[in-house]
């Protein structure tokens, strides 16, 4: 079990993160490895939660919970290579690509 400690709605809560889906990490980027990455979850209840990672001295990590919208914007700025398989497949369901 890996377990994150979570601000909901204001009140203290455990997100495990193998009950999740990962939608996206840019930890990697062209075959190297970030020292700032950012990575959304969904929930099995439906929330979306972004994980915010630094590796840098006097910076903080953080993860809180945010709106889909907010998801659905972070995951349509992603470089396709970040988004994983189930990301691809939420954004190409919420949002279906234009044909040109």
């Amino acid at each position: 079990m890996k377990l994150r400690l979570i601000t909901l709605n204001g009140k203290r809560a455990v997100f495990d993160v193998e009950k999740a889906t990962c939608l996206l990490s840019d930890r990697w980027t062209a075959g190297r490895e970030s020292t700032r990455w950012t990575t959304l979850w969904l929930t099995k209840s439906g929330r979306y939660v972004e994980e915010y990672t630094t590796l840098w001295q006097g910076e903080s990590s953080s993860i809180c919970e945010i709106e889909k919208g907010q998801a659905l914007q972070i995951m349509t700025d992603a470089l396709p290579e970040h988004l994983t398989k189930q990301g691809m497949e939420l954004l190409d369901k919420l949002v279906p690509p234009e044909e040109i």
